[in-house]
């Protein structure tokens, strides 16, 4: 038997028209029935569980406690018949359809509003319905069927077994202000000097205040942040924190135009502040086939900003260059550019980059930087902003005196040979040894703490003469230096490449383990000190079927001064957006990134496919 013969499914509808209405009256009108037969078919109801379900009171009727307890279950059945319903109406091909999630504002406006236009492109046939709820009331809403998906910050609680939560991304957080803090964005503060001024945080008990706090006990144990207002949703916080009341706790995502446009300014912090990690909640036997392709179309966009949060803004900032070396491939660059990017256009570029992508690494090449003008400037407007900043030098001109250091988190320096004769046939220029090496001393005595990387290209010589890479190896060791040693591009003649394995037993004479194998590198290690053996990512991808997609997803983001964005260092196809960073046309250069992006490995001359 299916059904006990006692179940009266007209009875549990007529009590969820009453339930839900909160009126006998407006429940007959629901179900086109007489008051009276309304009232008969409740007292059954409630003969039949042996409990009361309303209590009558002079402003009409309410649930009882079992009155909700049965309201809880009889909800989810409707709601479950509801979607079973949809989903058997549902076109395959997604002509039709329905879409409910329940999603914080916050997390909307920076991500959910994006997924919705992108799906809606590909089916504009489903509809959507979003509700905006605490973390709770959208739990419930799920388990009651309610809607279909949450996505919400972590941790989402709930007793259901059949829910499934996946991690989708983590965002930044920041601190910010209106232009009354101009000033102090221009600094580098920690938590006691923040807590000097006005702040606005979230409240006390949410998850992205705990986490907080727990990164403000770093500083100091005893240390505790104290607000003058503390906010529960986003929205009150951004119109506070405009309005000029202090300074304001955000995901960074949230307010990314504000940040580019300078209408809000970062605070930044000397601490790690804590990510917001974003998850997606459903139950999977309940989803539509509208649900599932939305879930999926999810993944796909969240994983294509995984991989763009990976680049880093790789600036050839000068075509000159004190050396002539023979290998050199001039970062795929043939023609002679010109030099029309000024600081603050390649600060702003770092900006949208940095708030639309989380893109926070600037790699710095040439040429040879130093012989910029410019570059004192360039580094400390970068670091202002937050950048982790990397330059690539041969060494000869390097400002050892210069404070510039300060600003820089590594340097890598080019040393081909610890032979002079060799070194200096290598980069054509008479004394260039010596004054290098003196170089890399005198820098590594004015900057202890700062990170030098020796870079060394992987020559037919340098492989048969094994006594001179061993002394590399061991000068960087000296310094206090890691080593990169670098295969040849491929877009050099193949006579002269030598692949990297062909060194590995040299390496491991020397005593040294292979820690670490990823794309295009092995590491090794010896106490503490590390030898990477790297491709350059044009070779790496020639070993995988999907060519171009290797190229897309491990390309970095090259920049060069005339503000082309280079889409392969094997021929010329490029991307400007020259015009809009000049023109603060922040509209355009979103068009112009997402064509960059789009265009990133399709032009793989390496793929077999092209």
């Amino acid at each position: 038997m299916i059904f006990s013969k006692d179940i009266d499914l007209n009875m549990y509808k007529t009590f969820y028209a009453v339930a839900k209405s909160g009126s006998f009256v407006k429940a007959s009108e629901i179900l086109y029935v007489s008051q009276p037969a309304i009232s008969i078919s409740i007292k059954k109801l409630e003969e039949q569980l042996d409990v009361k379900l309303f209590k009558r009171n002079n402003k009409g009727i309410q649930l009882t406690e079992h009155g909700n307890q049965l309201l809880f279950y009889i909800e989810t059945m409707f709601n479950t018949l509801s979607t079973a319903e949809k989903r058997l109406k549902e076109n395959k091909n997604l002509n039709n359809g329905e879409v409910r999630i329940g999603v914080p504002t916050h997390i909307g406006i920076f991500l959910v509003n994006d997924l919705i236009e992108g799906f809606k492109e590909l089916y504009p046939g489903v509809k959507f319905l979003v509700e905006n709820r605490s973390t709770q009331e959208m739990v419930n809403m799920l388990t009651k069927r309610e809607i279909d998906i949450i996505i919400d910050s972590a941790p989402i609680s709930s007793t259901l077994e059949d829910m499934e939560i996946i991690n989708l991304m983590e965002f930044e957080s920041c601190f910010v202000a209106n232009k009354k803090y101009e000033k102090l964005s221009k600094e580098v503060i920690n938590f006691s000097t923040l807590n000097k001024y006005q702040l606005l945080l979230p409240a006390e008990r949410t998850s992205s205040r705990i986490n907080l706090e727990k990164e403000v006990s770093k500083e100091k144990p005893d240390l505790k942040l104290k607000p003058i207002i503390e906010v529960s949703t986003t929205e009150v916080m951004y119109d506070l924190v405009t309005r000029g009341m202090g300074i304001g706790y955000f995901t960074k995502m949230s307010i990314t135009d504000d940040i580019i446009n300078n209408n809000l300014y970062e605070i930044k912090i000397n601490a790690d502040l804590p990510k917001t990690q974003i998850c997606m909640a459903y139950i999977p036997d309940f989803l539509s086939n509208a649900n599932q392709e939305f879930i999926n179309y999810t993944k796909t966009e969240i994983n294509k900003k995984k991989i763009r949060a990976r680049k880093e803004l790789r600036l050839v900032y000068t075509q000159k260059c004190n050396y002539n070396c023979s290998f050199c491939h001039a970062e795929g660059i043939r023609n002679k550019i010109e030099d029309k990017l000024t600081s603050n256009e390649i600060i702003n570029l770092y900006k949208y980059l940095n708030s639309n992508y989380s893109i926070s690494s600037v790699h710095i090449t040439g040429g040879e930087p130093f012989l910029n003008k410019n570059i004192s400037e360039l580094l400390q407007k970068l670091k202002e902003e937050g950048a982790n900043i990397t330059i690539t030098s041969n060494g000869y001109d390097i400002p050892v005196r210069s404070d510039m250091f300060d600003y820089l988190d590594k340097i890598n320096i080019s040393i081909h040979s610890l032979d002079e004769e060799k070194y200096e046939r290598i980069s054509r220029v008479k004394g260039s040894f010596n004054k290098a090496i003196n170089n890399i001393k005198l820098l590594r005595n004015r900057f202890p703490l700062l990170k030098i990387g020796i870079n060394t290209t992987l020559t037919k010589e340098l492989e048969q003469d094994k006594d001179d890479l061993i002394n590399i190896i061991n000068f960087s060791e000296s310094i206090q230096a890691d080593i990169k040693i670098i295969e040849l591009l491929p877009i050099l003649k193949n006579d002269i490449i030598v692949p990297m394995e062909k060194i590995i037993p040299v390496i491991e004479d020397l005593h040294y383990k292979l820690i670490k194998e990823e794309f295009r590198k092995r590491v090794y290690e010896k106490n503490g000190h590390k030898i990477t053996l790297t491709k350059c990512t044009c070779s790496a991808v020639c070993d995988y079927k999907d060519k171009a997609r290797a190229c897309y997803e491990n390309n970095d983001i090259y920049l060069s001064m005339d503000g082309n964005l280079h889409l392969c260092r094997n021929n010329d196809k490029v991307i400007s957006v020259y015009e809009e960073l000049h023109n603060n046309d922040y509209i355009s250069l979103d068009e112009k990134i997402d064509e960059y992006f789009e265009e990133l490995g399709k032009h793989c001359k390496e793929d077999n496919n092209e």
